[in-house]
């Protein structure tokens, strides 16, 4: 009788073992941007690292010679003629462009696992 309650035993746990969930396989997170007008994906760097983190305020991310009132989210132009942008339609959106988030200039991210982009800045 030992013997048989024994083999249940070890049966039960084998079929256990067998139907036993894997470990998931978690995809490499990526990032892209859209082109336009047809929306094509392009791949861009997944920036995590904090270098050069002072080069992500928006004046400064922009262009190297950005002219501005020096309020933060003031209008300004970039003082290299050829970074600028072409003009737009309505003239005066042309100074808030660094400011204006469109789906060219947003970074999309596909991380399959939460995530959050967090930054503390004090002045």
């Amino acid at each position: 009788m030992k013997r048989i309650s024994v083999l249940f035993i070890i049966g039960i746990c084998c079929i256990f073992s067998v139907f036993a969930k894997k470990k998931p396989v978690i995809a490499e997170p990526y990032a892209w941007r859209n082109t336009q007008p047809l929306g094509n994906r392009y791949r861009v760097p997944m920036d995590t690292l904090q270098l050069n983190f002072y080069q992500t305020d928006q004046p400064s991310s922009y262009s190297t010679a950005y002219g501005y009132t020096g309020n933060l989210g003031g209008p300004g132009y970039s003082k290299i003629f050829f970074d600028r942008p072409q003009m737009p339609q309505f003239i005066f959106k042309a100074p808030f462009y660094p400011w204006i988030t469109t789906p060219e200039n947003f970074d999309f991210y596909n991380t399959r696992i939460p995530m959050t982009l967090l930054s503390y800045l004090t002045g």
